[in-house]
């Protein structure tokens, strides 16, 4: 953000909440918060990365709830001006549970993304996975 500040050319606004995710909204409601700052900010491009936290208390069970709440999010950030979004998914994990989780939580986003206009997936669980990885 602040390099491509310096440019002048983008503006970018920088907003994170540790331990969020889509799973919990009691915890933090993402799609309510973004509802609200895409209103007052209007951007033009979305740069959205979230799943790591969902993938640390993942299980199969909630593949049909995750789907629809990672939907639901996307088409929100598109939003009826179809702004660009580009969703990144959850990098590598160290831990081989969290890496179980962080597969079937990309896998989905990936999925999802493909079906969204105005939404392409970053997959950077394979920009940052190589063979130092325990």
């Amino acid at each position: 953000g602040e390099l491509t500040a310096k440019t002048g050319v983008v503006q970018p606004q920088y907003d994170s909440r540790v331990s969020s995710g889509l799973l919990n909204p009691s915890f933090y409601n993402w799609p309510k918060h973004a509802e609200e700052q895409l209103a007052l900010l209007d951007p033009e491009v979305v740069v959205f990365i979230i799943g790591t936290n969902d993938a640390n208390v993942w299980n199969d069970r909630l593949t049909a709830d995750y789907r629809t709440r990672t939907e639901a999010m996307m088409r929100e950030l598109v939003g009826t001006k179809h702004r660009r979004v580009f969703w990144v998914g959850a990098p590598v994990a160290r831990a081989q549970d969290l890496e179980t989780g962080v597969l079937a939580v990309d896998a989905i986003q990936r999925d999802v993304a493909a079906t969204v206009p105005g939404v392409t997936y970053v997959d950077a669980h394979s920009i940052f996975d190589d063979d130092n990885r325990p």
